[in-house]
């Protein structure tokens, strides 16, 4: 099954070191510039990133699809991007 763009620069992503992966990693990184959540995500933590994202300023994104599928991994619900010039690219991406 072909990859969708935003599976592409994720990957890119991922090899260039430039993911952070769970909420506390998040909430503890300087450099974060886009938040990524996946659509089953639960609402408490949900509500956590958002207010993180709202007190930083930085990007929040809602997922139409599982960061699990994407990944092969296991409960992985929410990323961040470190690496600014991602953030564009993959805000344009459709899903």
């Amino acid at each position: 099954m072909p990859k969708s763009k935003i599976e592409n620069y994720l990957g890119l992503c991922r090899r260039s070191n430039s993911i952070i992966f769970g909420f506390d990693n998040i909430k503890s990184s300087k450099n974060c510039f886009l938040v990524l959540i996946s659509f089953d995500c639960k609402p408490n933590l949900e509500r956590r990133i958002q207010n993180i994202c709202n007190e930083r300023k930085i990007i929040f994104k809602k997922l139409t699809t599982t960061l699990n599928e994407m990944f092969n991994i296991d409960n992985c619900s929410v990323i961040g991007i470190t690496n600014k010039n991602f953030v564009k690219p993959i805000l344009e991406c459709e899903e």
